[in-house]
């Protein structure tokens, strides 16, 4: 019995192991630089899934709040009519901000109905901006989309993106 129970930990253990080299191998970035006529193929690690925001990002004109109004509970409930967030609190709060993939956002974050839309500076290149009362914010450019949350508490959020840990 106990011997069945050892060789199960250790099965375990080890497919977390699994996982965690096929996380590493995922977070691989790699890169296509052209020379000539031929192609080089380069990699860049990142060291963790989610890398803190190194970049700052410029909020441009005014923000547009939007509310999902078929939401009328959750509205009440969450604050959200109540909510404001301003350009340079956005502009702070991004610097806390750890950039993740698309199934990150969507595992670690809440989807509230309010939220603010607007243009903003990033990395030298404009994007639409996103920012979510539930502590993210999605830059979008053509069919790029940067994902970037705050995991902690801030008092410009309704909500950190911890949940489903």
């Amino acid at each position: 019995m106990y011997k069945g129970i050892i060789v199960l930990i250790i099965l375990l253990m080890s497919s977390c192991k699994l996982k965690n080299d096929r996380t590493n191998l995922i977070s691989k970035i790699t890169e296509v630089k052209s020379d000539s006529n031929r192609s080089i193929m380069t990699s860049k690690s990142k060291t963790d899934s989610m890398i803190k925001s190194q970049e700052s990002i410029k909020v441009l004109g005014t923000l547009e709040k939007s509310i999902d109004t078929t939401k009328v509970k959750e509205i009440e409930n969450l604050g959200c009519t109540k909510w404001v967030i301003k350009s340079k609190e956005i502009e702070k709060s991004f610097s806390k901000m750890r950039e993740v993939s698309g199934s990150e956002w969507n595992s670690y974050c809440y989807h509230f109905p309010c939220s603010y839309k607007g243009t903003a500076i990033y990395n030298g290149e404009k994007f639409d901006l996103y920012v979510n009362s539930a502590s993210y914010i999605i830059l979008e450019k053509d069919f790029k989309k940067l994902y970037f949350i705050l995991r902690e508490e801030n008092s410009n959020f309704l909500q950190a993106c911890n949940c489903c840990e």
